[in-house]
């Protein structure tokens, strides 16, 4: 069901679009799938990590979930902003000038990585609790959550809005999740998240202020930027790190 709904935006805009539109679409899929590889490391490692908890101690099940969910936030919504503000730097480098198109797609489609991480997160809690048919109800919602709003989104708006519906219809999905799993294990969001949000408007800055720069020093002073504010506001130590390696170990 995961797949079908993975696989249904560009086929429903082949369909209700032109060719060209599904290059733009694809184009800027492309990066968030390279992007998502991120999302496959965390659950090869999350899932038996998650079982193994539950099996062992079931207190410390919410722990690491609640864990993993702060350092997701810490490495994606950076990359999401990031994303955003670079997009028009991006997809011409990657693809070419012909490309632009996808430009807006890509600004859009960059947050279902953030979404889908999320997801990623509580679907190892639901399945780790023995939730598996629940698991597999949510995702068939999803499925007609996704067509749906993907048909409404391109018919109304086109690409952007079969991205918008997939960010909107993954968001969706991920909250269902979320407070499914809530009634089982309770996975408390990071008490960090004031600084992270303002290490991600600080790099963010420094970003659109290197406007005229290439790229690739944009990168590099934004990541610099936001991995001191995180450092300087003790969002992140040398020993949080330490744990969350052990969490895994």
């Amino acid at each position: 069901l995961a797949q079908i709904s993975a696989g249904l935006p560009t086929l429903l805009v082949g369909i209700l679009m032109t060719n060209a539109d599904v290059g733009m679409y694809t184009a800027a899929n492309k990066l968030v799938i390279f992007l998502l590889m991120l999302d496959r490391f965390v659950s090869i490692l999350l899932l038996p990590a998650s079982s193994r908890a539950q099996r062992t101690d079931p207190a410390a099940l919410a722990p690491l979930l609640g864990s993993v969910l702060g350092w997701i936030v810490i490495a994606v919504l950076p990359i999401c902003v990031g994303g955003t503000l670079l997009a028009d730097s991006l997809i011409p480098l990657a693809f070419g000038q012909d490309f632009t198109a996808a430009v807006v797609v890509f600004q859009i489609l960059v947050w279902f990585v953030l979404c889908t991480m999320l997801h990623t997160v509580y679907t190892a809690g639901m399945i780790a609790a023995g939730r598996e048919k629940t698991y597999g109800m949510i995702m068939g919602v999803s499925g007609l959550i996704y067509c749906a709003a993907l048909i409404v989104g391109t018919k109304l708006y086109g690409v952007p809005g079969a991205a918008g519906a997939v960010v909107v219809s993954e968001a969706v999905t991920m909250l269902l999740m979320r407070q499914k799993l809530s009634r089982v294990v309770r996975v408390r969001f990071p008490r960090s998240i004031a600084g992270i949000l303002a290490a991600t408007l600080v790099m963010g800055a420094v970003v659109v202020v290197l406007a005229s720069t290439p790229v690739g020093i944009r990168i590099v002073a934004g990541i610099v930027a936001y991995g001191a504010m995180l450092i300087g506001t003790r969002v992140v130590s040398v020993q949080d790190m330490s744990d969350l390696s052990k969490r895994f170990a």
